[in-house]
């Protein structure tokens, strides 16, 4: 797949010029996309729709749409921000695209992190022309804490650790120099990270616990009532929940299906994920803190590098 493109600072120019890496929301523009005219990714490249964000979100691998699954799962998120460019000089920090309080404060820039840290930085070459890499990281999800305060979280995803050159390892240490210098915490991600068959499942109910448009939602009280009753579900089998909950509040099999998935994508069935695929293994329930340590993102589980 797009195999004829190469990275060349021509490209890299042309992206800046697009508006590539910057906006927030419906506006966000990904600096790496899965377009035709991108080169290929390693990885399977997917686009994801959410009603929140309105607008497609650029994945480049399976892991990394498994990653985004378990961000979308955020009790606090505002935005989520995929294949964010980092800026090379000094900048304001990426934060102020939520909140100005910091527009009087500067954060360095890739180049002076890798000095700091004694590692070179990447460059990019085409022919005679030569210009310094643009880093990038995964995702930048945006939360929004009770008080009403912005906080950023970074979040770098790797298909293995163990595989990672000296090199890569050391790019990994630039990325998180580069948001701990605007306190902002970095996590690393990888397939240890969190238990194989939980991102299958949460893979299988993404159609129903993602809404992709706002005929998708499930209004707050419907899930409410699935919560309240959730005691009920316990050791039922999925198949069997699901007809409970379309008997008792009437509607189609496909809005069931979406009520009990968003009810657990918004943190009020506490499902245990771990279960098989088969929609006849009764499921189980957890309190909140053994749910919430399914999600590496929610408990801030990271990979050291």
């Amino acid at each position: 797949m797009r195999k004829g493109n190469r990275f060349s600072p021509t490209k890299i120019a042309n992206w800046h010029k697009g508006g590539r890496g910057t906006g927030t929301l419906s506006d966000y523009k990904p600096w790496h996309q899965v377009t035709r005219g991108d080169p290929a990714s390693s990885g399977r490249s997917q686009l994801l729709q959410w009603v929140h964000t309105q607008r497609s979100h650029h994945t480049l691998s399976d892991i990394e749409s498994d990653v985004f699954t378990f961000i979308t799962m955020l009790a606090d998120i505002v935005d989520v921000r995929e294949q964010m460019s980092l800026n090379l000089y000094e900048s304001v920090p990426h934060l102020t695209a939520y909140s100005s309080y910091e527009l009087n404060k500067l954060a360095p820039g890739t180049l002076s992190c890798a000095e700091r840290l004694g590692i070179k930085h990447p460059t990019i070459a085409d022919g005679k022309s030569r210009s310094p890499w643009i880093m990038s990281t995964d995702f930048a999800v945006t939360l929004k804490s009770t008080d009403g305060n912005y906080q950023l979280l970074a979040v770098s995803v790797k298909s293995d650790t163990d595989s990672l050159s000296p090199r890569k390892r050391s790019l990994l240490s630039i990325e998180k120099h580069y948001w701990e210098s605007q306190d902002v915490a970095w996590l690393l991600i990888t397939p240890q990270s969190f238990d194989k068959q939980i991102g299958r499942t949460v893979r299988a109910a993404l159609p129903w616990g993602l809404p992709k448009e706002e005929k998708d939602i499930v209004p707050h009280s419907t899930i409410s009532f699935c919560a309240e009753h959730s005691a009920v579900l316990e050791g039922m089998s999925l198949t069997a929940a699901i007809n409970w909950i379309r008997d008792n509040l009437g509607g189609s099999i496909d809005l069931a299906q979406r009520t009990f998935w968003q009810a657990v994508w918004a943190g009020q069935l506490l499902l245990d994920l771990r279960r098989s695929a088969w929609p006849s293994e009764p499921l189980h329930l957890l309190d909140e803190r053994r749910f919430l340590e399914q999600n590496p993102i929610a408990v801030r589980r990271s990979e050291c590098i």
